[in-house]
């Protein structure tokens, strides 16, 4: 199978995408990289509703809110992190006491060396009730995660570390970043970051009034 790998780009804004022959999902990469224009579709709300699973994921906001946004994340993916840095707090502050924040796993290794160790290292911080503490520390070290890092991090929030450091070297929480990863797929992810707000797809780190636009649109029941 040949495969391809493809940034695509809207207004300075993308996703890092591995696309496989015929669309057919996320691959392990062998092919060139190579600059692309992103579609249209890139950057506009998807028109097909996805039912998207959140039991159990982290979440912020209310747990019934009228709205809810899942992102499916990789914490060494760079549109991730521009995501969290000019987009995530400006839709916590806008919408607080409105919208449901769900985060979902998706690391792609074969770019991401160390994104698969990171995403087990924030479950066992969420099993410790630290999630969004180790999230916000992963993101303000995107090129720091090895695993001696992640393990610092957990002592810099709090965590107890022998639990964190017993959690993360057994490898326990590798099924369940395994599940959100085919979860993922299944929905349509096909690149870092995608989101889904009230099932319909939105991918990249587009800008804040893209998410307002697709969130005002599904608060009106759009």
């Amino acid at each position: 199978m040949t495969v391809a790998l493809l940034l695509g780009f809207a207004g300075g804004f993308g996703t890092a995408t591995i696309v496989g022959a015929g669309g057919s999902g996320v691959q392990q990469s062998t092919g060139a990289v190579e600059p692309e224009a992103a579609s249209r579709s890139s950057a506009a709300l998807g028109s097909n509703v996805v039912s998207v699973r959140v039991t159990g994921r982290p979440f912020k906001g209310p747990e019934r809110a009228a709205v809810t946004l899942v992102e499916f994340t990789d914490y060494q993916c760079a549109f991730c992190a521009r995501h969290f840095r000019e987009t995530y707090p400006g839709l916590l502050a806008g919408y607080e006491g409105k919208l449901k924040y769900v985060i979902r796993n998706f690391p792609v290794p074969s770019l991401h060396r160390y994104a698969q160790k990171a995403a087990e290292a924030a479950e066992c911080a969420l099993e410790q009730g630290k999630f969004w503490e180790y999230h916000d520390m992963l993101f303000r070290h995107t090129t720091t995660l090895q695993v001696d890092s992640l393990k610092r991090f957990a002592a810099e929030v709090g965590l107890d570390v022998g639990r964190f450091n017993r959690c993360l070297d057994s490898g326990e929480k590798r099924s369940i970043v395994s599940r959100d990863v085919q979860d993922g797929r299944r929905y349509g992810v096909r690149g870092t970051p995608t989101f889904f707000i009230n099932g319909r797809i939105l991918v990249g780190a587009q800008p804040l009034e893209v998410f307002k636009s697709a969130i005002d649109r599904a608060f009106r029941g759009g």
